[in-house]
């Protein structure tokens, strides 16, 4: 078995919609409200090594996690991120898999809980987590999937 959290990761409860050749995942981590991550199905260490069917399927999956976040969240913008410092400082095989995190001029409240985005308009820092209940998470997921 490869050492890739990536592939012997079979959390299914976050995946808010499928995909043939992607996983599309709402992070743990919430710290940007509606944070989400793409994770590649297959075991590939770089971008070079994704076909074309993959890299087409990953643009209309950003169109529609972007269009239901929009809906159900009204970020500003969008950033995204292919990382892989963590696999590689964990001593773990690379994977292919981009983070989408939403960006917020405003301050939003879900399920009592309140989210400001304190990096705005700057690059944000991927280290800084903000873990939410499993109820709050399960809700952020279902308003998401809901507006796609």
């Amino acid at each position: 078995m490869i050492n890739c959290f990536s592939c012997n990761n079979k959390d299914e409860e976050r995946v808010i919609f499928p995909a043939k050749y992607w996983k599309v995942l709402i992070s743990n981590n919430q710290f940007h409200l509606g944070q989400s991550i793409v994770d590649l199905k297959r075991h590939a260490e770089s971008l070079s090594k994704l076909t074309k069917e993959e890299y087409f399927e990953f643009g209309k999956i950003a169109k529609k996690l972007e269009n239901g976040i929009k809906k159900a969240f009204k970020p500003t913008h969008f950033n995204w991120f292919c990382l892989m410092n963590n696999a590689v400082r964990n001593k773990q095989s690379p994977h292919v898999h981009w983070h989408l995190v939403p960006r917020y001029d405003k301050k939003i409240e879900i399920n009592k809980e309140i989210f400001i985005d304190e990096e705005y308009c700057f690059h944000c820092d991927m280290m800084k987590e903000r873990k939410e209940n499993n109820e709050t998470l399960k809700i952020i997921k279902k308003m998401i999937k809901n507006n796609i």
